[in-house]
């Protein structure tokens, strides 16, 4: 099913809940941290199970 993100670009939501696995690679903290909290709250948003 597709919906239309916060940027008006569409996405599919799958219909199974996923789980992930995000990998890091911190050289730059604050940049890091706001690609995080960007990537976990799509995937809250979604549904979708995640590690760090």
């Amino acid at each position: 099913m597709a919906g239309i993100s916060q940027h008006g670009k569409a996405f599919i939501r799958p219909k199974a809940k996923a789980h992930l696995l995000i990998v890091e690679a911190r050289f730059h903290d604050d940049l890091a941290d706001a690609l995080l909290d960007g990537a976990t709250g799509a995937l809250d948003e979604a549904g979708a199970t995640y590690d760090v």
